[in-house]
């Protein structure tokens, strides 16, 4: 238990709102369930896993601008914006890195 005036920074099992994979995650498992509803962010790849997903959607928006995020990080660090007609030595990179890729609205 805790002690009257002791206080918590962190509660049970927050980090699925503070890591952007698992917050993707969830929110696009709740989107299958109820799309109108949880129509609240643009839709996301987790890289490595879904890279050839990213792949796919870049062909598809050749004008788009896309954002990578690191899954564990805060305050912007390492964030990146790309084109869709990434460079292949990026591109390498990218598909072997923990991160999350969104369009960039």
């Amino acid at each position: 238990g805790f002690h009257p005036l002791q206080r918590v920074n962190h509660f049970p099992a927050s980090w699925h709102l503070g890591r952007k994979d698992l917050l993707n995650r969830n929110v696009a498992r709740m989107r299958r369930q109820w799309p109108k509803e949880y129509n609240i962010a643009p839709a996301g790849f987790v890289l490595p896993e879904d890279f050839q997903n990213w792949v796919t959607a870049r062909e598809q928006s050749q004008s788009a601008l896309w954002i990578w995020k690191p899954v564990n990080s805060s305050c912007g660090r390492g964030i990146r914006l790309f084109s869709s007609a990434v460079p292949a030595s990026t591109d390498r990179k990218l598909s072997q890195k923990a991160g999350i890729v969104q369009r960039y609205l």
